[in-house]
Order: structure tokens, then sequence, then C-alpha cells
């Protein structure tokens, strides 16, 4: 996240394909324009990916994007008035993508290294590893499900949440039959009438 830090100022984010010179030139034409004879229509620039103009209307203006490591991009930015003074920007990365470095833990029983998170775009470190004694495993289980009428189940697979390492393999359950009292499923819910069938269930 870019933030601007400063009064009646606008903000604009160019990727680096869409980004020149003539860029500002333009965009300097059209303002001038329409300062000297309030002609020139509207004076933001062309070509942007983000962007937060308000018209001066508010300070401080944020961008919010999700960058691609390794990419050029192009921040412009300036001041609604003519006044002369200082701001800053501030670049705030999320951290939405990591990975693991340094890893050595496999096995909680065995101990080892958690290894360090390491943030995919801005390579900064998220999170310091520990250094695990040999222990007891952390169980929880992912990817489980019930089975009724119209779809098998699973019993969820169970892991370590600290090791990863996959305890219990997910094992599948069938299907259930139907079965209708005062003609509604006890399983499933469907309504059954006479020779129709009529099914409120779904599955997301």
């Amino acid at each position: 996240m870019t933030k601007i830090l400063s009064s009646y100022t606008y903000g604009y984010l160019f990727k680096e394909e869409n980004f020149n010179d003539q860029v500002i030139i333009d965009g300097i034409e059209k303002f001038n324009a329409k300062k000297e004879n309030n002609t020139g229509g509207n004076s933001r620039l062309k070509g942007y990916w983000k962007i937060n103009d308000d018209d001066g209307a508010n300070s401080a203006p944020e961008i919010t994007a999700e960058l691609e490591k390794d990419k050029i991009y192009y921040f412009v930015v300036g001041p609604y008035s003519t006044a002369t003074g200082e701001f800053s920007i501030t670049i705030t990365c999320a951290h939405e993508k990591t990975h693991r470095e340094g890893r050595t833990l496999s096995d909680c029983t065995e101990g080892g290294y958690t290894g360090d998170v390491i943030c995919d775009t801005c390579g900064k470190l998220v999170e310091q590893g520990q250094n695990l004694e040999p222990g007891e495993h952390t169980v929880e289980v992912v990817d489980a499900r019930e089975a009724n009428c119209y779809i098998e189940g699973k019993t969820g697979e169970e892991k370590c949440s600290v090791c990863d390492k996959v305890l219990k393999e997910n094992e599948v359950i069938p299907k259930l039959e139907h079965k209708y009292e005062n003609e509604v499923c006890v399983n499933c819910g469907a309504y059954f009438f006479g020779n129709f069938l009529n099914i409120f269930y779904f599955v997301s």
C-alpha cells in the first residue's frame, strides 16, 4: 500500500508498459489549459493502473495494489497547491504470499528448526523460525466432509499443524441411502410427494 502524507495531493500508479514521459507532458498541458481558460477538460493522467485523485478534496490519498516481484512500477504524486513543503511516501507490503527458508523440522518427534517465513514479494522476514525440541504432534483435521444421499463424505486428513506430517490419510465415506419419515428424508432433507422428489439440498 502506498500512502502519501501531504495536504491535498493526488496519486497515480502505473505499470511499466503504460508509463512514459508523454503521459506527464499530456497531463501538464491539459492542466495548464484548464487553469488558463477553463477548457482542456479533465486533467487526470491517462494509462494509469490505480488512482486516488479526488481533485484535492481530501489529503493523504492511499493506493492499494498487489505488486509482482521484480516488476517495475511508477508512482506519480503531486500537490494541488503551489505551496512548498515536505511530504513522505510509505510503501507497506501485505506479505500475502510467503515461503519458508532454513527449515530442518520434518517430524515433531525428532525436533528441528521450523524455518523463517519470508515474503515472496518484498523479501522481508515476516516471522522468525523456532528451534523445537522433540515432542508430540499437534493434530488437526483438514478436508473433512459429511456424507449425504447425493455425495460421498470424507473422514478428513489428520496432520500435524507444526511439522506438516500426515498422520492419517483421508478416507471416503459412502453415500447414504434415503430414509423417509413423514415424506422427508432424515439424511438429506429431501421431500418426497407421491412419485415426485423435491430436492432442497445444495452443495457449495
